[in-house]
């Protein structure tokens, strides 16, 4: 092999190696617009704790999770209370979407708010640029991500001292529509394929 077809190999295969590194997830919060986070997700699936029996997929560890499959229907957990220091959810296919109505008020008044990260499936955790607000009462509060990831991690937040208890229902997780643009290259990479077969059939008719 000559030197100058060396060169252009080995810079083919570091471009294969950088394409293949995640990049930033571009990420939309979406706080009290339960109806903007559904319109950007499909296959939505909520998990509303009425038993003790998660969705098909979905697993919870780590924290200190109780579930109270009575009157309130809901999950309770604390955040750093010692031994216990984050909570994961986990999803055996790949998502983008992860939402639900929250409390982080009570029991015991706004504690350190929970800070989010997310496994992306192609490689690498993503710390979100912005915590669970540790002032919500009953409400939505959920991302979207244009990178699909297939675990979220709580953590401890940064918006006070002390542990973070708080309550979770109806979790809202889905995947992301695809944008027009997506669908347009999509098609227009299958039609370039179709006429590819085309030519080849034609050359070996010949």
């Amino acid at each position: 092999m000559r030197p100058h077809a060396t060169r252009c190999v080995a810079g083919a295969a570091v471009a294969g190696i950088m394409a293949a590194q995640p990049a930033a997830a571009a990420v939309s919060f979406y706080q009290n617009n339960l109806a903007g986070f559904l319109g950007a997700l499909q296959g939505v699936q909520v998990e509303n704790f009425n038993d003790n029996v998660l969705n098909p997929g979905l697993s919870i560890a780590g924290g200190s999770v109780q579930i109270d499959a009575g009157n309130s229907n809901r999950m309770f957990d604390v955040i750093n209370d010692g031994a216990n220091t984050s909570t994961t959810f986990a999803f055996a296919a790949p998502i983008n979407g992860f939402g639900g109505n929250f409390n982080l008020a009570v029991p015991g008044g706004p504690g350190t708010g929970i800070r989010i990260t997310i496994d992306l499936v192609l490689g690498g955790l993503t710390l979100l640029s912005q915590e669970i607000p540790n002032s919500i009462a009953n409400q939505f509060w959920g991302f979207v991500s244009d990178m699909a990831f297939d675990e979220v991690r709580f953590a401890e937040g940064t918006q006070a001292s002390g542990v973070e208890r708080y309550r979770l229902d109806n979790l809202r997780y889905g995947v992301a529509i695809p944008e027009p643009a997506s669908m347009a290259l999509l098609g227009a990479g299958l039609l370039g394929l179709a006429a590819l077969g085309r030519r080849r059939r034609a050359v070996v008719q010949a």
